[in-house]
């Protein structure tokens, strides 16, 4: 793991339409999804959607794992009051998910 330097801001850019394929086997070879949000997306009336979501999610998990050196295997996130998702243990992370259509 590379340490972040405190105050840091890092961006990152996902185009979640060409990674959702990849991120779905991913996801399906070694299931990180929590069971809320595995809901969330079976809940989701269009396929597509439901696709593009658990990409996202899958990402973002997948970056926060790696970059943070944190194991977040089925472990669901909490919110804050305004319900931006938390890392369910003490962290020193803040991390906040944006869509813009295609993009994450």
């Amino acid at each position: 793991m590379t340490s972040i330097a405190a105050g840091a801001i890092e961006l990152w850019l996902l185009d979640r339409d060409a990674a959702a394929a990849t991120l779905g086997e991913i996801e399906g070879a070694k299931p990180r999804l929590a069971h809320d949000e595995i809901g969330r997306a079976g809940a989701m009336t269009d396929p597509q959607q439901a696709i593009a979501w658990r990409a996202g999610r899958t990402a973002l998990r997948l970056l926060l794992e790696r970059r943070c050196d944190l194991d977040l295997m089925r472990q669901p996130f909490g919110a804050d009051p305004s319900g931006r998702p938390r890392i369910p243990m003490p962290s020193p992370i803040d991390f906040s998910l944006s869509d813009s259509g295609a993009f994450l």
